[in-house]
């Protein structure tokens, strides 16, 4: 704000947040000078409004409301009216705020250090980029109580353990795999910190509106693992490992015990065991081996990883890492209709009222070649036909028409038509909205086409790292259909270096490279292709790199001839494709992209920029690369060299470049993959003259009949 430079890392000065905090820290005290010092201490160093803790004064909450009571503490409903800080207004130089619903939690003892526990935890996984998904805004204190109170993010949908009570019967295996599948994505980020959360059960995971589930207390959560006190393994009991009831140290696998019974309530519905059984009959029973009845109509697969989860033995028991990937595969097969086994097993187990629709029904639904999508009749498709499509087949939210604002700001184009910018009322968020031209004006391919993306983003729905499709709308008034996006408040990667480049450090720089890796990693582990990838379609939303675009992507499970050809932008194609059109798209090719990004991230330019196009191409395929920026890390240039080598089989797979980056960044060893490569050292860099040795100086003969034939 006084320092005269744009904002970045999500609109966000460092310098600037720092002069404003501490010319605020007079106008407020808590009362508490640990309270004092720890927000004046996460609002100095903050990195964005994640992490900008607040003190709010209680008058600023308003309708409060009683939700429930644990043992240890009470949750209550409000409103604050300011709200968080998360729109910045270039023009009034000012966070926009606005009336935000909030959860609001009294500890009954000893509330400092509670309140003050869960906060250092949730700060301490953004420092290692294992950023939880619900969200802390602060602290407040009641005036006639005294009592201190945490403010943090409202679930919609209540407590998991309310929401499978009441809404059980309407579930099918594709939502219970999409909570499942959250609560890993958060488990895994919290044990990549290297805490364990030793009271993981139903009602301390919340279930949000857009279907997202979360850990919602981390109240006894620990890195100092001491052995539990008698009053300890009381309460929610039945979701305890048998080695914390026989008071031995919790570890992350006593996690994993309590996650399988999780899964247990949400694959039946079910608390683990009969409620009638004694607590401590209970304790000595479980320590023996045993465990709920499963019922048949679950399906093996399922049942198996759950068993597996709460083995008597921790280290037995699969980690976090592996449940994740096996959720994330089975959601995957059920939403793409993938015609497998395990697919077909939980298809059945949605319809079990029907005994002969495994042997009868699915079976004959089988195709010879798998589609992940299937469309229905495109010819004289009608708007509402295509809406019921889309609804009946759980592919994303509707969201009516006059729930998005009637100002709409351009922003671009796209594959289908424009893009602009606008309020969603229902959240008061800014989203993108990417329009579909009149459909009696476009042919039927590209109303497939636009199924397509919306396929490809239901994929990819759990993806911290891909922009996500919040729903799909309909405007009666041009007949148009739009695609609700996120808003990625910090612009696409290529403005974002043109404003910030001179700010960012190396490890910066190389952050937004591993998530950007970390991204076509989730896209590799699907088995889909980007297959346009360049600094256009990277995004920064929250100081965080995004996937966005995959309206081109392809699933290397099918073959579609929506998107035939060679997309993109020349300097970031793979040569091999530039030399031969019938090359055929792989994951290596995504690689030399990466590559080519990685290397703009370095510089902070795009590469080639104002070459000539043909003769660009040419270069590529003989082999022309972008030269090395001085001092740069010796390690971060074999990476990216690697990745845009000339021979496809020589580049590196997505999970070694995540890997290597990872260690540049010292990144715990269980947030990584695990590979033989040796340590790698930041600090290394090379000099000028190795820079010169290492430029690619190819001689290229323009005589040459093939290189003729090329510019031809």
């Amino acid at each position: 704000m006084k320092c005269g430079q744009r904002r970045s890392y999500y609109r966000w000065c460092i310098l600037c947040e720092r002069k404003q905090s501490e010319d605020n820290f007079k106008n407020w005290t808590s009362g508490n000078n640990d309270i004092d010092v720890f927000i004046k201490h996460s609002q100095f160093y903050s990195s964005g409004p994640q992490t900008f803790l607040e003190w709010i004064p209680f008058n600023r909450l308003e309708n409060i409301k009683y939700l429930s009571k644990a043992s240890r503490s009470t949750v209550y409903s409000a409103i604050w009216k300011d709200g968080p800080r998360i729109l910045w207004n270039h023009q009034n130089q000012e966070y926009k705020r606005s009336k935000t619903q909030v959860l609001v939690k009294l500890y009954h003892e000893d509330q400092v250090n509670e309140i003050l526990n869960e906060l250092k935890i949730y700060l301490d996984c953004y420092a290692r980029d294992c950023a939880l998904l619900i969200q802390f805004y602060g602290i407040s204190q009641h005036p006639d109580h005294k009592a201190y109170l945490l403010i943090k993010q409202y679930a919609q949908n209540d407590s998991l353990h309310n929401y499978i009570l009441y809404n059980f019967k309407s579930l099918d295996w594709e939502i219970k795999l999409h909570l499942l599948l959250y609560l890993a994505e958060d488990l895994k980020a919290l044990h990549n910190s290297g805490y364990v959360h030793r009271n993981l059960n139903p009602p301390n995971v919340l279930v949000f509106e857009n279907g997202l589930c979360a850990i919602g207390s981390y109240s006894k959560c620990r890195k100092d693992l001491s052995s539990p006190n008698a009053e300890e393994i009381f309460g929610w009991q039945r979701y305890m490992a048998p080695e914390f009831l026989r008071y031995k140290p919790y570890t992350k696998a006593s996690d994993i015990y309590s996650f399988g019974m999780i899964m247990y309530t949400v694959g039946t519905g079910m608390i683990p065991y009969n409620q009638s059984h004694d607590v401590q009959y209970l304790t000595l029973d479980v320590c023996l081996g045993l465990r709920p009845k499963i019922p048949v109509n679950i399906p093996e697969s399922f049942s198996e990883l759950v068993i597996r989860c709460w083995n008597n033995e921790p280290e037995s028991r699969p980690n976090i890492h592996e449940i994740h990937n096996t959720l994330m595969n089975w959601w995957s097969s059920i939403y793409n209709k993938c015609p497998n086994s395990t697919c077909l097993e939980f298809l059945a187990a949605n319809d079990r009222d029907h005994i002969n629709l495994k042997s009868q029904k699915i079976i004959q639904q089988k195709p010879e070649n798998d589609k992940p999508l299937i469309l229905p009749d495109l010819k004289n498709l009608e708007p509402l036909e295509l809406i019921k499509f889309i609804i009946s087949n759980h592919f994303v939210k509707y969201i009516n028409r006059d729930e998005l604002s009637t100002t709409m700001e351009h922003i671009g184009s796209g594959h289908f038509g424009t893009i602009s910018k606008t309020i969603w009322k229902k959240t008061n968020d800014r989203v993108v909205c990417k329009r579909l031209k009149n459909i009696e004006s476009i042919n039927n391919k590209l109303v497939e086409a636009f199924l397509h993306e919306l396929s490809m983003h239901r994929r990819l729905d759990f993806c911290s790292r891909i922009i996500r499709i919040l729903g799909i709308s309909f405007d009666e008034t041009t007949e148009e259909y739009l695609f609700v996006m996120q808003y990625a408040d910090g612009g696409d990667l290529r403005n974002y270096l043109q404003q910030n480049f001179s700010r960012l450090k190396w490890e910066d720089k190389i952050r937004l490279a591993h998530q950007i890796t970390e991204g076509i990693n989730y896209l590799h582990e699907e088995n889909i292709l980007h297959r346009d990838l360049h600094s256009k379609n990277i995004v920064i939303h929250q100081g965080e790199a995004k996937i966005i675009d995959l309206g081109i992507a392809k699933s290397t499970e099918t073959e579609t001839n929506l998107h035939p050809g060679v997309f993109g932008m020349i300097s970031y194609i793979d040569p091999k494709l530039l030399e031969n059109c019938s090359y055929k798209y792989d994951k290596k090719s995504d690689i030399y992209s990466l590559g080519v990004l990685m290397w703009e991230l370095s510089s902070g330019c795009p590469p080639f920029n104002n070459e000539d196009l043909i003769l660009l191409r040419i270069n590529l395929i003989c082999g022309a690369r972008e030269d090395p920026i001085p001092d740069m890390p010796i390690e971060y240039l074999n990476l990216y060299k690697s990745c845009w080598d000339n021979i496809p089989d020589l580049r590196p797979s997505i999970k070694q470049v995540f890997n290597k980056l990872g260690k540049m960044l010292n990144f715990p060893n269980d947030t990584i993959y695990d590979d033989n490569n040796d340590p790698l050292i930041l600090q290394d860099s090379i000099n000028k003259s190795e820079i010169e040795q290492s430029s690619s100086n190819t001689d290229i003969d323009y005589e040459d009949p093939t290189i003729k034939e090329l510019v031809l």
